[in-house]
């Protein structure tokens, strides 16, 4: 990976050595020394590889840990494994770090459910993939779709890049969760994108659930 390795978001492409940001800690990021790429969101203040690298540092110092495995979702229930996430404690938040294959390329809304079930459930008389998970992770009744950072759901997340072949590797920061917040719940890959508003389509407008994992 070189510095001129590049990351879209929302359609926009960011070149490796200066990127935008509107918070740091928040924002999905890819780390190969000596270049760091991270997603734009909506604008913001300017940082450079350095800040970055800075962040980076979290990991290395990540406490508790736990591995979580994702399956493909539909109305028929559960489906094929497609890897896992590692989730690890650390002063900046906690670091989920995917290894995860076989999804469509593109930014995918990301969150942490309410209940620790991947299963099909009925809706007005259909089979929803993954809808025993519930709703987003809500413990402080936000009732809004927001920013991982902000005053939303807890469990709102940076969105979940998937590359061209199909394989999610860039880890993401979510600085209000700790490891101990996931115990009895669920992670949720939707089909579409995340832009963190209810608005113009509800929660984030990501739409069909299509990867789930059950935290033990």
């Amino acid at each position: 990976m070189t510095a001129n390795h590049t990351v879209a978001w929302l359609g926009g492409i960011l070149d490796a050595n200066e990127v935008k940001t509107r918070h740091l800690l928040a924002c999905p990021f890819l780390v190969s020394f000596p270049s760091v790429l991270c997603c734009n969101l909506n604008g913001g203040i300017k940082m450079n590889r350095n800040h970055f690298l800075a962040a980076f540092l979290a990991m290395a110092t990540a406490s508790a840990s736990a591995e979580i495995s994702l399956n493909m979702v539909d109305e028929k229930g559960v489906g094929a494994a497609i890897g896992n996430i590692t989730v690890s404690d650390s002063k900046y938040g906690l670091i989920l770090a995917p290894s995860l294959r076989g999804l469509p390329a593109g930014l995918h809304g990301f969150h942490i459910h309410q209940n620790p079930s991947c299963e099909a459930k009925e809706k007005d008389g259909k089979l929803v993939p993954a809808l025993a998970a519930g709703g987003h992770l809500d413990p402080a009744g936000a009732n809004k779709h927001g920013e991982p950072w902000g005053e939303g759901h807890m469990g709102d997340l940076p969105p979940l890049y998937v590359d061209s072949s199909g394989n999610a590797y860039q880890p993401v920061l979510a600085p209000r969760l700790k490891v101990a917040d996931l115990a009895g719940r669920s992670i949720m890959i939707h089909a579409g994108g995340d832009n963190h508003s209810d608005h113009p389509a509800p929660l984030g407008g990501g739409g069909m659930r299509i990867a789930c994992g059950v935290v033990k």
